[in-house]
Parts: C-alpha cells; sequence; structure tokens
C-alpha cells in the first residue's frame, strides 16, 4: 500500500498511527524541509528507512543526517528502485503462504 500526502505535517500525524516499511520524502516541501521532516520521522519510527528525493544534485551533510539514502538530479529510476528494495527486506511469508507456494510449484511441474 501506498500513502501520499502533500502536506508535511498531516505526514507526520500519519506517521503515529500507521506502520510504515519506507519513507519517501522530497527536499522541496512547504513549511519544511523534506530533511526536517526526515529528522521528526525518525524520532517517532526510527527503524523505517528515509529517502530523500531532490533536484538539487548535492545536499549539506547537515540536511542528511536523518537520511539513509539520497537521490538527486541525473538519478536513475533503476537506482532509486534498486535502494529501495535493499532499504525494506521482504516480510517473513506465513506456513500457508509457503504451503501455497510448494502446490503451485507441483502443480506446475506436473504440467511440463
Amino acid at each position: 500500500m501506498t500513502l501520499s500526502k502533500n502536506d508535511p505535517l498531516e505526514a507526520l500525524a500519519r506517521c503515529k498511527r500507521t506502520c510504515f516499511d519506507l519513507t519517501l520524502l522530497d527536499y522541496e516541501m512547504p513549511l519544511m524541509s523534506g530533511s526536517q521532516l526526515a529528522q521528526e520521522a525518525k524520532l517517532l519510527v526510527p527503524d523505517v528507512p528515509v529517502v530523500l528525493i531532490s533536484g538539487r544534485s548535492t545536499l549539506p551533510a547537515a540536511e542528511l543526517a536523518f537520511v539513509d539514502a539520497r537521490f538527486g538530479f541525473g538519478t536513475a529510476l533503476d537506482d532509486l528502485l534498486w535502494t529501495m528494495r535493499i532499504l525494506v527486506p521482504p516480510k517473513v511469508a506465513r506456513v500457508e503462504d509457503h504451503r501455497a507456494d510448494r502446490r503451485a510449484m507441483t502443480q506446475w511441474a506436473d504440467s511440463t
């Protein structure tokens, strides 16, 4: 599930009552920068990785203190997607899911 908020204060309120796997922020936002929102989000949910996107090619190191990954001008979409996959480990599947996967594999093998 993906949630999108245009207001950083609304996003912070959402952080307090929703469980997230990853936070993807724009650097340029109204009311506060993406770096400021990253800091506030990390105080609420320290284990959730923060990815910051900016149209700038560089940002001061102080702006990245609470950011796990940053992408600026010229970043390839594949790099962003790859990094998000690394930052969010796969969820452990339930036993029922494994049984369904095995049944599907067995049915596929029998049909070939």
